[in-house]
């Protein structure tokens, strides 16, 4: 097995290309209670690294002059489900996390549904969905938004999502190893998610017990968010391709248009400081990394591209503690391979009173309370809540550049702050890891069911 910290991560499948160079590694195990070597043809589950997939097919359909980036949503789904979003919610907002909605809400509650009727019938339960603010707010990763994506894939071809975006998507690249349905994927090499063990000292394959799955692979009502499952051999070509147009087979989308998803659209935070159109966006040097992660029962996987230097990068693992592999590996071509560095934030004294920042945010299945110190200095109580990572941490944070707080005993933790049009604070939480963020509001509707390691949280505080 590839070895970890803190746990063992079975199985993982590496590729790196720069330039015209591209190499593969494997190793590890396609799954500890029945194993087989993994190599580059083995199915993994991609998780929320299928949203890119999700935009691409979104973005084709701009290019066919079918959607609009700036066309309102309401043309293709039901306004009396979108309610007040239905005058202003664009195609845009969706794609850059910007619709308002506390989107893990789906995670939780999607229905169970196995046919092709599955996401118009998450779409019905939109007035459900509880909202942190209007359409065009401060990001917060929305998994509900991608699903509202993948219903107007669906409304504006007339075809089930997974058939919209192989046809749009998979078969013009010629990625035959990725596949939706677990009935084509059963004839193949399949990993296996690994979570941890009761005792924590070890690994055990997934089970299927998290909220967002019925054994595998995620539930379909959800495929737009983290549905698509594929090799690293088809993983690297997607890779390729929005790297610099690279394909076997016919272009997906135009280079103007596979340029325009590459560009910084608003501030965020978690997986990067901007987003893109379905890309993460920091700096490393100056240059721009894009990239996307995911998790899905058991699975971890990271896709990155940054053109300025010719290079991408694909890692699947096949354990929930793929960030222990994931990580050191980014830091390791960005620094060491490409001569790069991420710059750290800078330590700054706070332009307002901390105090000011005091109470208790709260969101899908996690509690922020922040009391300050004093001298620049704030005590972050973190809390999760259910199965999949309940427990509470606490930590000492200083304020950093840019409306930032980051940890003083924790390096990986940071929230940065803000405030709504209405006056509300909203604070987004980003950590102990680089998967983290969310959004709520203190007077709406509050769902407290088990949150997932790997979806992002903002809160927001009275």
């Amino acid at each position: 097995m590839v070895r970890g910290r803190p746990v063992d991560v079975p199985g993982i499948g590496l590729s790196v290309t720069i330039g015209d160079e591209t190499r593969f590694v494997t190793d590890g195990v396609t799954n500890v209670e029945h194993a087989l070597p993994v190599d580059s043809s083995t199915l993994f589950q991609l998780g929320s690294v299928s949203k890119t997939f999700t935009a691409t097919a979104a973005l084709a359909l701009v290019d066919r002059g079918v959607l609009s980036l700036d066309g309102l949503v309401s043309r293709w789904l039901d306004p009396a489900d979108l309610g007040d979003a239905a005058a202003t919610l664009t195609l845009r907002h969706l794609l850059t996390h910007r619709g308002g909605w506390q989107g893990d809400w789906a995670l939780f509650n999607a229905p169970r549904t196995r046919d092709a009727s599955a996401l118009r019938e998450l779409m019905s339960m939109t007035p459900h969905v509880p909202r942190y603010a209007t359409p065009g707010a401060p990001f917060s990763y929305d998994n509900f938004g991608y699903c509202a994506l993948g219903a107007v894939i669906e409304a504006a071809t007339g075809q089930p999502f997974d058939d919209a975006v192989s046809s749009l998507v998979l078969e013009p690249l010629r990625l035959r190893g990725t596949v939706f349905h677990a009935d084509d994927a059963i004839t193949r090499r399949i990993a296996a998610g690994h979570t941890l063990t009761a005792t924590g000292d070890g690994v055990r394959a997934a089970d299927g017990t998290e909220p967002w799955a019925d054994r595998w692979p995620t539930r379909r009502a959800l495929w737009p968010t983290g549905g698509v499952v594929s090799s690293l051999t088809d993983a690297m070509t997607w890779a390729r391709f929005h790297l610099d147009g690279t394909t076997a087979g016919e272009v997906a989308i135009s280079d103007p248009t596979r340029s325009l998803m590459q560009q910084p659209q608003t501030p965020s935070g978690g997986q990067g400081v901007e987003i893109a159109l379905g890309w993460h966006v920091r700096y490393a040097s100056g240059v721009r990394v894009l990239s996307h992660t995911g998790a899905a029962q058991g699975f971890f996987s990271l896709v990155l591209i940054i053109p300025e230097r010719s290079t991408a990068m694909v890692i699947l693992t096949n354990g929930a503690n793929g960030p222990a592999v994931t990580e050191p590996t980014f830091r390791w071509l960005i620094e060491r391979r490409l001569g790069l560095s991420l710059a750290a934030p800078r330590l700054i004294e706070p332009a307002q009173d901390p105090a000011a920042l005091n109470g208790t945010y709260q969101a899908v299945s996690r509690t922020i309370r922040l009391r300050s110190l004093g001298t620049g200095r704030v005590v972050a109580e973190v809390h999760d809540t259910g199965p999949t990572s309940g427990g509470t941490r606490t930590a000492e944070m200083r304020f950093a550049e840019g409306d930032r707080l980051v940890g003083t005993d924790d390096s990986t933790l940071r929230m940065e702050f803000g405030t709504l049009a209405d006056g509300r604070r909203w604070l987004r939480y980003g950590g102990p890891n680089p998967r983290a963020h969310h959004v709520a509001v203190p007077g709406k509707p509050r769902i407290l069911d088990a949150y997932p390691p790997s979806a992002m949280l903002h809160s927001i505080a009275p």
